[in-house]
């Protein structure tokens, strides 16, 4: 997407900026670096899970039976009921309250002037910023929705944590970049089982960090900055810790991590 694009750019601008022999203009502490990208419809890795049968499916019938998603829509029938009348919007869905959320709050975010129900709904601890925290765990809360959601993002990142250890990455860059959303990262946080629901801000990021020991051992760490921390602190990795081995990282993810091809993961069930 644009945005993500310009997200992309910006961050390359700061981190390589021009030396010597590279500057073409006195002027303009820049250069050119290049960012892949494909089509959103194509892209199952970042914009996941792309055209996906069966996570469409699952996902549908999560949000729809699940225990976690009818009991806040009960427990939260009244306030429902007198947001939709005060937005003039009909709200049925978790899908329908983020939303309203997310546009309060941004506007909120950029000193617009807010009605006074809406400062009340969007207020911290409250019933509409817990019901927009837990939307972010909707798209990955089962093993099957985890899978098809982060499996293949996590799948490419962790092929070449081998590649690198094994030293048969091609090329053998130090440095991996993923420019994407809030809804991904906070997906694919769910999915690795060290997220908190909150709404990632912008501008934050998660690190996965490759560590060697000595000549043969190796670790992994993940690290998780919200938008201007910068003082960061290694997540606990649940059933292994701070520091984890390659081999204890697929053991653990083993049931998300797909091995079968995308088009062959998002076929429905017969």
């Amino acid at each position: 997407m644009d945005r993500t694009l310009m997200s992309a750019l910006a961050n390359l601008a700061g981190l390589f900026p021009p030396h010597a022999e590279e500057k073409w203009n006195e002027d303009i502490a820049w250069q050119p670096i290049p960012v892949h990208t494909i089509p959103p419809n194509l892209d199952y890795v970042l914009r996941a899970p792309g055209d996906c049968p069966r996570y469409s499916a699952a996902l549908k019938k999560y949000k729809k039976e699940s225990p976690e998603v009818l009991g806040i829509l009960k427990e939260n029938k009244e306030n429902i009921l007198y947001w939709s009348k005060m937005c003039g919007s009909n709200l049925t869905t978790i899908d329908d309250i983020s939303q309203v959320y997310d546009i309060l709050n941004i506007q909120r975010q950029h000193n617009k002037t807010l009605p006074g129900w809406a400062q009340k709904a969007i207020e911290p601890n409250g019933a509409m910023e817990s019901i927009a925290h837990f939307w972010f765990t909707t798209f990955s809360n089962t093993n099957e929705l985890a899978r098809l959601e982060s499996g293949f993002l996590i799948k490419e990142m962790f092929e070449r944590f081998a590649q690198k250890i094994n030293s048969t990455l091609e090329p053998n860059r130090s440095l991996w970049f993923y420019s994407a959303h809030e809804t991904g990262m906070g997906g694919l946080m769910n999915s690795l089982g060290i997220f908190k629901p909150h709404v990632p801000p912008f501008a934050s990021s998660l690190h996965l960090e490759l560590y060697k020991v000595g000549e043969k051992k190796h670790f992994i760490q993940i690290f998780y900055r919200k938008s201007d921390e910068e003082i960061l602190l290694p997540l606990n990795i649940p059933n292994c810790g701070e520091k984890c081995s390659l081999d204890q990282l697929y053991k653990l993810y083993y049931d998300i991590i797909p091995n079968r091809d995308h088009d062959t993961e998002c076929r429905l069930p017969n």
